[in-house]
C-alpha cells in the first residue's frame, strides 16, 4: 500500500490545478480556397445557351474537397459540370457552369462552392447578374396586386402595367416587332384589356399593356402567367409574366358547427302566410380589424333574427347563430337574397346569402 501525496494541504480535498487556463483564440483562419472569376455581370444577346468556366484552387497543403450547387429563381435552369471536385493542394480545377432558358430581362443567381472539410472553409458565393436581350424588351418578370375585398361593390378589380418595348436595335438588326397575342390560364382572374392585336412597335419604341386583376369569391393567393406571343425571331416561345393578387374575404358565412360555408338556403314547401322551419347560420369575420355590421336588408318573403345595430364583429370571435325563416305572402317559388352590408378600408361590402 502506497501513501499518496496531499498536495492540498487540507486532506485530499478540492481539485488539483496547475494555474494553466484557456483563453478563446483570435486568430482569423486564412482562407484557402480561391475562385476565378469572382462574379460575373453579362448581357446574354439572343442566345439560349451561355457557358461560363470557373477555376478553384486551394491553396491548403491538406487539399479540399467541395460541392458545387446554383441558387436563386432560376437555378433550375443552371447545369454545373462537374458538381463536384477533389481539389490537391495548389493544382486548379476548372468548372463549367451552363444556363440554359428563355427568360427576358435581368435575373440575379449564386453559384455556391461548398467545401466538405474545414480546410477548405469558409463556403464561396459567386454572384451572376445576367440581362437576357431579345427582340421583346419588357420591364418587370412579375406583377404582385393589392388585395381585393370580397363583395366589395365599389371595387371588383385592380388594374397594373407593364412596358413592352422592341429592343431589337440593341441587338444591330433593328426591325418591327409585332405582338400578335396575349393571354393567361384563367382569364376570368387575370385579362390584358383595352387593347386590339395585333401590335406593331418599331425598334426602340413601346406601348404599355393594362393588366387587369379581378375579385373572386373566396380567401386565396391566386397567381397565373400572361404569356406574350410576339414574332421576336430571339424568342421561339412566348414572352412570360408572373402574376399574382390576393382576394380576401370580409365576412364568413357558416354552418352552426363551422364546417360547411353557405352561400345557399333552401327552405320546405308552406302554405302563404305560415312559417318554415328556421335555417340557421354563424357569421365570423376573417379580417384582422373590427368591422360594423350597418344593415342586414331582409326580403318580404322571409324573416331574419332581431339584430340591434350597429352591431360590431371582432376578429377571431365567435358568435351564437342567426335564424331565417321563410314567410311567403302567395304560392310559387321565390328566389331572393338577404344582403349584409359593412364597410372595410373605403370598401362597402355587401356579403349575400
Amino acid at each position: 500500500i502506497s501513501s499518496l501525496c496531499d498536495a492540498t494541504g487540507i486532506g485530499h480535498s478540492g481539485l488539483l490545478r496547475s494555474g494553466a487556463s484557456n483563453l478563446r483564440s483570435d486568430r482569423v483562419v486564412p482562407r484557402s480556397l480561391s475562385v476565378t472569376p469572382t462574379a460575373v455581370k453579362q448581357d446574354i444577346l439572343c442566345d439560349t445557351v451561355a457557358q461560363w468556366q470557373f477555376t478553384i484552387v486551394d491553396t491548403a497543403v491538406c487539399g479540399s474537397t467541395a460541392n458545387l450547387v446554383m441558387r436563386g429563381p432560376e437555378a433550375s435552369m443552371f447545369t454545373i459540370t462537374p458538381s463536384s471536385v477533389n481539389l490537391t493542394g495548389g493544382t486548379p480545377q476548372v468548372v463549367t457552369v451552363t444556363f440554359r432558358g428563355t427568360l427576358v430581362g435581368t435575373f440575379i443567381d449564386t453559384l455556391e462552392i461548398r467545401p466538405t472539410n474545414r480546410c477548405g472553409l469558409p463556403n464561396q458565393q459567386i454572384r451572376m447578374e445576367l440581362n437576357r436581350i431579345t427582340e421583346t424588351g419588357v420591364n418587370r418578370r412579375g406583377v404582385l396586386f393589392d388585395t381585393l375585398w370580397v363583395g366589395c361593390v365599389d371595387k371588383t378589380q385592380i388594374d397594373s402595367t407593364i412596358i413592352v418595348c422592341n429592343t431589337s436595335d440593341q441587338l444591330g438588326r433593328p426591325r418591327p416587332l409585332t405582338i400578335r397575342n396575349t393571354f393567361t390560364n384563367e382569364p376570368k382572374g387575370f385579362a390584358v384589356v383595352g387593347v386590339t392585336y395585333p401590335i406593331v412597335i418599331q425598334p426602340g419604341q413601346c406601348t404599355t399593356l393594362v393588366i387587369r386583376s379581378f375579385v373572386r369569391d373566396t380567401t386565396a393567393d391566386y397567381r397565373d402567367t400572361l404569356r406574350l406571343v410576339t414574332d421576336d425571331q430571339c424568342q421561339k416561345t412566348p414572352v412570360t409574366i408572373a402574376l399574382t393578387g390576393r382576394t380576401q374575404e370580409v365576412i364568413s358565412i357558416r354552418n352552426t358547427s363551422g364546417s360547411r360555408r353557405i352561400d345557399t338556403m333552401r327552405f320546405e314547401a308552406v302554405c302563404p302566410g305560415l312559417l318554415s322551419n328556421p335555417q340557421n347560420y354563424t357569421w365570423q369575420n376573417l379580417t384582422l380589424s373590427d368591422i360594423v355590421i350597418d344593415t342586414i336588408i331582409v326580403p318580404k318573403d322571409f324573416t331574419h333574427y332581431r339584430i340591434r345595430f350597429p352591431f360590431t364583429l371582432l376578429p377571431k370571435t365567435g358568435y351564437p347563430f342567426n335564424s331565417v325563416r321563410f314567410l311567403p305572402r302567395q304560392p310559387g317559388i321565390v328566389f331572393d337574397s338577404i344582403i349584409i352590408k359593412t364597410r372595410i378600408q373605403g370598401c362597402n361590402i355587401e356579403r349575400k346569402i
